[in-house]
C-alpha cells in the first residue's frame, strides 16, 4: 500500500489541498489518527471513480436573477421577464383606467347618497 502526502494526493485528484480538508471535514475521506498523532486518509476508490464525482460535483446550474431579464442560467439560456412583454403593459394601462374610472364612479355615488340623506332629513 503506497502512502501519499496530501500535495501528492491532491495533484492526483486536481483539487486542491483545502478541499481535501474540506472532504475530511465532511467525511468524504474519513482521517484516521495513529497514536503517535499522524493522520492517514483511507481511501477505498479508484482514482477514475473519484475523478467521475469531481466531475459531477463541477456540472452545476447558475442562475443569475436580473431586472431586463428574469433569470439567466449558466449554461447561456436566457427567460424573458414577462411583466415586461408588450401584452402585459397594455393589460396594466387598460386596468388603471379602469381603476379611475370606478373610482370616480364610487366618488359620485357617495356625494348621491350624502344629497339623499340631507333631503330625507
Amino acid at each position: 500500500m503506497k502512502q501519499y502526502k496530501p500535495k501528492e494526493f491532491s495533484e492526483m485528484l486536481n483539487v486542491s489541498v483545502k478541499t481535501l480538508q474540506r472532504w475530511d471535514n465532511q467525511g468524504v475521506l474519513p482521517a484516521y489518527r495513529n497514536p503517535k498523532g499522524r493522520y492517514f486518509v483511507s481511501v477505498l476508490c479508484e482514482l477514475e471513480e473519484m475523478a467521475t464525482k469531481l466531475a459531477l460535483n463541477k456540472i452545476g446550474l447558475g442562475i443569475d436573477l436580473g431586472v431586463k431579464d428574469f433569470a439567466t442560467r449558466s449554461d447561456g439560456i436566457v427567460h424573458e421577464n414577462i411583466n415586461k412583454t408588450i401584452k402585459v403593459k397594455k393589460i396594466e394601462k387598460r386596468l388603471k383606467r379602469e381603476q379611475r374610472s370606478l373610482a370616480r364612479k364610487f366618488e359620485n355615488l357617495k356625494k348621491e347618497v350624502k344629497n339623499l340623506l340631507l333631503i330625507k332629513e
